[in-house]
C-alpha cells in the first residue's frame, strides 16, 4: 500500500510537471558564439575624451521554435547592477555603456534593432522578429562615446558589471 502511494505521488508530479512545460515560455535559445567578455582598455587621453566602440564583438546565434510564423518575440537585456563596480571601491554609471545589435545571417536581417543608447539595469529591447527560425546576430559596444557624457575626470579602475540577455514571446 505504501508503494502505491509513493508511484501516485510520483506520476502525480510528473503530470504537473508536463502541464507546466505546456504552459512555458516557446522554446528560444541563446547560444554565445564569440566575446562573452568585453573588455575596455582606456589608455589614453584621447580614449577618455572620445570614448571606445567595440564592433562585432559578441556574436550569438538566437534559435526560435514552437512560435508561429506571425508570433512576435523579442531579445530584452539588463545589467546585473544600476552601476559598473570598481575593483578599487570607485563605481562608475551605466549609462556610458551602449550597444547596439547587427545581422550576420540572412534570417537575422528581417530583425527590428532598437539601439541601447544608455545601459540600465531594467529590461530594454534590443531587437525583436517573428516568428521561428535561427538569427545570428553581432553586438557592438561603446563606451564613453556620447558627446555630453564623456569618460574625462572619471577615476582609471577595473568596473565590470555582468549583461543578461533574455528571450520574451509578447
Amino acid at each position: 500500500m505504501l508503494m502505491q502511494g509513493k508511484l501516485f505521488f510520483l506520476a502525480s508530479f510528473l503530470l504537473i510537471l508536463c502541464q507546466l512545460k505546456g504552459i512555458s515560455q516557446p522554446t528560444g535559445t541563446i547560444r554565445l558564439e564569440s566575446g562573452g567578455s568585453v573588455p575596455f582598455h582606456i589608455n589614453s587621453l584621447q580614449k577618455y575624451k572620445e570614448g571606445m566602440e567595440l564592433n562585432n564583438w559578441t556574436r550569438f546565434s538566437i534559435l526560435i521554435e514552437d512560435l508561429g510564423p506571425l508570433d512576435s518575440w523579442r531579445l530584452e537585456i539588463l545589467a546585473s547592477d544600476n552601476k559598473l563596480t570598481g575593483d578599487y571601491g570607485r563605481d562608475l554609471e551605466l549609462d556610458y555603456i551602449s550597444l547596439t545589435a547587427v545581422a550576420d545571417n540572412l534570417e537575422a536581417e528581417s530583425l527590428n534593432y532598437f539601439p541601447i543608447n544608455q545601459l540600465s539595469s531594467g529590461p530594454q529591447t534590443l531587437a525583436t522578429g517573428l516568428g521561428p527560425g535561427t538569427f545570428v546576430i553581432w553586438i557592438n559596444y561603446g563606451i564613453g562615446t556620447d558627446p555630453g557624457n564623456i569618460l574625462l575626470g572619471e577615476h582609471p579602475d577595473y568596473y565590470f558589471v555582468q549583461i543578461y540577455f533574455d528571450l520574451k514571446s509578447d
